[in-house]
């Protein structure tokens, strides 16, 4: 009853309380329909009443001075992301919690959803059906977290096109720092949105089931993606560097990482496909043993992509 009363608090929540192809209760679409209508209300009167560019709450003045840490470049980049780190980072936690409170009910989600989730299961020797589901969900949250890990690589792009690249690089600051400040900056984000949702995986999911072990377990798990995010940080990389026009399509490793998971079993996909993502060569721990090759194997490739863009962002022109 605690898990009914807390999805109502979400909007995803709202759409699964219709219970669709079940009872197909449409009338709960009216609260999702009803508070789009009352922020429009809000939102219209208010859009006319502010400045061009501007919001409604004035920014304060910042500091007359800059601290140590903003006069490297490093510090610069987490100046930057530093909202973006702080929500996101809840989001995971909160994200990993939610999926965590529902792994002690895994045989009764299996019964009810039947061969279609079975699919998205990965595979294992063990009828350790817990530990498949929570295998599951992390490797869902891992795609979710390589959506602010592009975020961070990709606002090096962002400063470009608003014209900012040419003041910082106009001093002794290389091309190479800067970059590989974003690139650093990257990493470090991705470690940590993968700790949160494994933290709040596992903080939940051994509340859920009782057993204390899951919590070191879904960190873990959580964190054996790092490398599968580091790919994605390259190819952003290699795209900024050397086809700058065309950063847009570094989504594209999210996107395919997405589908495999969600619809490579249910549809069939032929393993070579399902391979192209980085995701795929991981193993699902604790369902599965996890193995070192493929993440040593991953994490090189992730170096040699961000060694190609480091190049390229060098040689090429800086886009006015």
């Amino acid at each position: 009853m605690g898990n009914e009363l807390i999805s109502w608090l979400s909007p995803i929540g709202w759409a699964q309380q219709t219970a669709v192809y079940v009872d197909d209760h449409w009338a709960t679409l009216l609260v999702s329909l009803t508070f789009t209508v009352v922020l429009i209300a809000i939102s219209y009167p208010l859009s006319t009443k502010r400045d061009v560019g501007a919001g409604m709450i004035p920014p304060r003045r910042g500091s007359g001075s800059a601290s140590n840490l903003l006069t490297k470049p490093i510090g610069l980049a987490y100046r930057l992301l530093r909202t973006n780190l702080i929500v996101w980072s809840i989001a995971m936690f909160l994200f990993g919690a939610a999926y965590g409170s529902v792994l002690g009910d895994a045989e009764k989600m299996l019964e009810s959803v039947g061969d279609q989730m079975s699919a998205m299961l990965p595979t294992t020797d063990s009828n350790a059906l817990t530990d498949s589901y929570a295998a599951m969900f992390i490797s869902i949250s891992a795609v979710l977290a390589a959506i602010p890990t592009l975020q961070s690589i990709l606002r090096l792009r962002g400063e470009e096109k608003e014209g900012r690249m040419d003041g910082l690089l106009s001093g002794s600051l290389s091309r190479y720092r800067l970059m590989g400040s974003f690139v650093v900056t990257s990493i470090l984000n991705s470690l940590l949105y993968l700790f949160m949702a494994g933290l709040g995986m596992g903080v939940a999911g051994s509340q859920s089931l009782g057993d204390s072990r899951y919590l070191g377990d879904l960190i873990l798990a959580s964190i054996s993606f790092a490398p599968a995010l580091w790919v994605a940080i390259g190819v952003a990389a290699v795209l900024i560097g050397i086809f700058p026009r065309a950063t847009s399509f570094s989504w594209a490793v999210v996107v395919f990482a997405f589908l495999v998971i969600y619809l490579g079993g249910a549809l069939q996909m032929p393993d070579w496909l399902m391979n192209l993502s980085p995701y795929e060569s991981i193993a699902r721990y604790p369902a599965e043993d996890l193995d070192l090759t493929p993440l040593l194997s991953l994490t090189g490739v992730s170096a040699l992509l961000i060694t190609i863009g480091c190049i390229g962002f060098r040689r090429r022109n800086i886009m006015s």
